[in-house]
């Protein structure tokens, strides 16, 4: 398959379609490249115990910021909803953004397909593109010239903005994310 100029097969954008000025921000942000949108999950139309007693969603929930809404819920399905996208397209390599996700002033200084070389010579999961805030920079031991092991479980560390998986680790998380019983972004924090 053609990697993109980011060192991927394709991407993921999880957009609420109601929120056109965000998929307008996407489109002018990435209009030189391919990407898919997934219609992502609106929280106002979810029925909570309905998703408890068919066995998509836990009785018990946990996001570290005590923020437990339907929206919530509803962005931990999507997320799940776009990995399924990704096994489904036989690609090899995704990334994934969630439709607010920004660039930073800095991202044109990464070789993206050198990072995706590294990559593929380390057993990894998760490669995380971005988080939160532009300030968050937490990093563990540099395993590469250009990857680090990122430190796990941090408090200011948490989103699922933007993260790469491969088909390995997309496929155990949507076959180990029923019933949801995290947020999409602990969910990919704490896998194995």
């Amino acid at each position: 398959m053609k990697k993109t100029d980011l060192g991927i097969d394709k991407i993921y954008v999880i957009n609420l379609p109601k929120r056109q000025d965000r998929r307008d921000e996407v489109e002018s942000e990435l209009s030189r490249l391919e990407y898919h949108y997934i219609n992502a999950i609106d929280g106002m139309e979810i029925d909570i115990p309905k998703l408890i007693l068919n066995g998509t969603l836990n009785e018990s929930f946990y996001d570290p910021k005590g923020m437990v809404n339907k929206n919530v819920v509803a962005c931990a399905l999507s997320h799940r909803k776009a990995w399924k996208a990704f096994l489904d397209s036989g690609d090899e390599v995704g990334l994934f953004l969630e439709d607010d996700a920004m660039p930073t002033w800095h991202i044109h200084s990464y070789d993206f397909n050198a990072v995706r070389n590294e990559l593929d010579t380390l057993d990894w999961g998760v490669c995380w593109y971005g988080k939160w805030a532009p300030d968050i920079d937490i990093l563990g031991p540099q395993l590469t010239d250009n990857i680090y092991q990122g430190e796990e479980n941090n408090r200011f560390n948490y989103a699922a903005h933007s993260y790469l998986l491969n088909k390995k680790s997309a496929k155990w998380f949507y076959n180990n994310s029923l019933p949801i019983n995290y947020a999409a972004d602990i969910r990919l924090e704490i896998s194995p």
